[in-house]
């Protein structure tokens, strides 16, 4: 009923929409149109003239790296003030529209414009054009041909007036805004470096034969089209399943996306007598943008997708290609210039891929194929009654962690010697996948009370970003028992069947490398050691050597200078190993902590708003490795000049207790900002008042030891450069100062301890060191 009532109202639009007194209309510098323009019975019965290039309000707003939040304006058809705007004509250009009711503040185009710039320097321009897209859909429709040209201009003058390539614009169109761009690259006669069309409209456009009517592999060098709602329009689907690119990739098959319901049952909003068919089917039209934002910077898996012939192909596992072989598969890149394929070869053809229903959408891709046993031995005639049942899997991998899913979303039957296909989008690493449970029903209804279960073919379709691997694993498990899977009678018991390491295409080593894996997981669980030797080990070189050098007689009681006391047998070869051990775990220590913040950042990137601040945290992060390095480089020369008998010497020490001492000043001053921006931007760890404490008092015991050692080397002279002189030190009026360096030189070394505490503490409560990689 509700579909009739669809079908009327748009019936009735468009014959309203109709306009018997123009045939048709030329706007200057644009072209003429005519009502007769892609005309066809069924795919376009009504064609409506476009309105006019001052009709659309169209605007173009300029960003740059520099320019995140405050943009320029751009005139697309003047050049005379381009040269006073932001337009950086070095770098590439990303031009982004959106498509029906739509309007620049759209949330996701700015989305997408942080997310670019994120990653890459750009010109990014947002092409607003509410004035043509916010009509009814038919008049829409009409003015995309309108909006494309004025882009096409755009191009063609910011081309002209900087002396810049057409292979440096990529354009980017939502819905209508996917044809759109299309018509700016026909305007260009496809010199356009890149187009891609994020779920191009389907309505009007689908099945015509006039490919110049809409978006078409053609009008670009290259033209990649993400497709997400491809359904019927009966079905109410805004998208088309037409391929029209180069690459053509079919999320979930293309037509509904997992997490938008039901649109066959779902209440259909009504906006008066009209159904708001935009609003209905936005969940899996908008999909699109949404795939092409979070591909942008490297998810957690390879958002890949396989060359099959159809959906129902790729679900039974027949298009599980080598990725090495050329066009086989090919990978989600909004920043590649192309997919690195032989597009004369995929151009027409499909790649589908699956994804979760929520944020993050990129997970790993497994096909689950469970085989069914021949047990008919076992029954009365040899007949198996079938298995009506649901099943449930759990994914354990090598930490123990489990994942659980369902294999059946209810019950069905499952036949002896069949074979049961499933495509699935989980959390679970497939290289870390170690074991898995079953677990199955049985109801009132079924007579057996095993599950004959011969064994089941796990398949990655996709790994880690940063994985090398590219083609598909299938890892085959099967039963500990041989007699099936034993169920009680009531909710089942939950089995374990372990991986066969026979199957064909399982690496020989397997066994080895999940052992390894286990191995590098338990480390990676264990990185606190690190912070915590560090802590240890600071306070063993204030402590030991001077325990040692006066015990012996070589020192005196009163706070000697740590390297000083470190400077005789015993506690001498006891003083530089450690400081050489120190030097090492203080890298890696600063160097764990890194890997952990830019965890940080790149988990909340996509929530902060303000992206010049994000890049300014993620320089302040690498910066701090360095200054942890040169930290480290000092205690290696304190280690191996300790003497300062030698003018020469003395100051080899002095720049070695220099860069010791300060490069992890400053790193616990940028550590304790880093923390403090950290608690206030994202609400992550706890706030930093114990590393912000320990700053302001080592700068003022950093200081304090400076001064009083300059001072003592003035008052001394030339004795200060004996070691024996300085661990006997005089009575005077300049032991105080002696004295005073002494003592807050081991103070400062006391509280660079603290502060690998500090690190330890918050290195210890992370629990997401699986998820990183080394």
């Amino acid at each position: 009923m509700m579909s009739k009532q669809f079908i009327f109202s748009l019936i009735l639009i468009l014959v309203i929409e109709c306009n018997a007194n123009l045939t048709s209309v030329t706007y200057p510098g644009i072209g003429t149109f005519t009502l007769t323009d892609f005309y066809d019975p069924i795919y376009r019965p009504i064609v409506l003239l476009p309105q006019s290039p001052e009709d659309m309000n169209a605007t173009f707003y300029l960003y740059t790296p520099k320019n995140v939040n405050n943009s320029d304006i751009l005139d697309w058809n003047s050049t005379d003030h381009y040269e006073s705007t932001i337009f950086n004509p070095i770098l590439n250009t990303t031009i982004i529209t959106h498509g029906w009711r739509g309007s620049s503040q759209e949330s996701w185009l700015h989305k997408l414009k942080n997310s670019l710039l994120n990653v890459e320097d750009l010109n990014v321009i947002i092409v607003g054009w509410p004035g043509g897209a916010k009509t009814e859909y038919t008049q829409a429709v009409a003015n995309t041909r309108v909006i494309g040209i004025m882009i096409g201009i755009l191009i063609e003058n910011l081309a002209n007036k900087f002396n810049i390539s057409f292979d440096s614009f990529h354009l980017i169109g939502h819905s209508l805004g996917g044809h759109v761009v299309g018509y700016a690259g026909k305007h260009l006669d496809g010199r356009i470096g890149r187009i891609s069309g994020l779920d191009p409209a389907g309505p009007f456009y689908k099945g015509l034969n006039y490919t110049e009517a809409r978006l078409w592999h053609t009008d670009a060098k290259f033209v990649d089209v993400i497709h997400t709602d491809a359904q019927p329009l009966i079905k109410f689907g805004m998208g088309m399943y037409e391929t029209c690119g180069h690459v053509d990739i079919y999320p979930n098959g293309g037509r509904t996306q997992p997490g938008c319901g039901d649109q066959e049952n779902d209440e259909i909003p009504i906006i008066g007598e009209i159904v708001d068919l935009y609003q209905y089917s936005s969940c899996n039209h908008g999909r699109s943008h949404e795939y092409f934002i979070e591909s942008i910077t490297p998810p957690i898996s390879r958002p890949v997708a396989y060359l099959c012939d159809s959906y129902d192909s790729f679900q039974n596992g027949k298009c599980t290609w080598n990725c090495q072989e050329p066009n086989k598969c090919v990978v989600m890149d909004p920043l590649a210039d192309s997919y690195h394929v032989n597009k004369t070869f995929t151009q027409g053809k499909r790649y589908f891929m699956i994804t979760a229903g929520e944020e993050p959408y990129f997970r790993y891709q497994y096909l689950i194929d469970l085989i069914m046993a021949n047990h008919s031995d076992d029954y009365i005639g040899g007949i198996v009654p079938p298995l009506l049942t649901e099943v449930e899997l759990r994914f354990i991998n090598q930490d123990g962690d489990v994942e659980e899913f369902n294999f059946s979303e209810k019950s069905e039957l499952f036949e002896d010697e069949t074979e049961y296909p499933r495509l699935f989008s989980l959390d679970t690493n497939p290289e870390q996948l170690y074991e898995m449970e079953i677990k199955w029903s049985r109801g009132i209804d079924t007579i057996t009370t095993k599950m004959n279960l011969a064994y089941i073919n796990v398949t990655a379709l996709s790994f880690e970003s940063d994985s090398d691997r590219m083609q598909p694993m299938t890892l085959k498990f099967m039963p500990i028992t041989d007699d099936g899977i034993p169920n009680d009678d009531c909710d089942g018991l939950i089995t374990t069947i372990t991986m066969c390491n026979n199957a064909n295409d399982v690496d020989d080593n397997k066994a080895s490398q999940s052992k390894k894996q286990r191995l590098y997981s338990s480390i990676k669980k264990h990185l606190w050691i690190f912070p915590l030797t560090c802590f240890i080990g600071t306070l063993i070189i204030t402590i030991v050597p001077y325990i040692l050098s006066v015990y012996y007689g070589y020192t005196n009681k009163i706070f000697p200078l740590i390297s000083d006391s470190g400077g005789y047998p015993p506690g001498a070869s006891l003083f530089s190993s450690f400081l050489i051990i120190g030097a090492i775990f203080t890298t890696l220590t600063a160097w764990i902590r890194y890997k952990q913040v830019k965890y940080y950042l790149q988990l909340h990137w996509k929530d902060d708003q303000n992206i010049n601040q994000l890049k300014y945290l993620r320089s302040i992060n690498w910066t701090l490795v360095i200054y942890m390095i040169f930290s480290s480089f000092g205690m290696i020369i304190l280690a191996s000049f300790r003497s300062t008998e030698s003018i020469a010497l003395a100051i080899i020490h002095s720049i070695g207790a220099t860069l010791s001492i300060f490069g992890d000043l400053l790193y616990t001053t940028g550590t304790a900002y880093l923390c403090w921006k950290l608690y206030r931007i994202y609400h992550l760890e706890t706030k930093p008042i114990t590393l912000i404490v320990l700053t302001i008092i080592k700068m003022i015991t950093a200081m304090i030891f400076t001064l009083n050692f300059l001072i003592s080397w003035y008052m001394a002279g030339n004795d200060f450069l004996d070691a024996k002189y300085r661990s006997k030190w005089p009575y005077g009026h300049s032991r105080i100062f002696f004295l005073i360096t002494s003592f807050s030189e081991t103070i400062l070394l006391i509280l660079i301890s603290i502060g690998f505490l500090c690190l330890f503490n918050r290195i210890r409560k992370f629990n997401d060191w699986n998820k990183i990689r080394f």
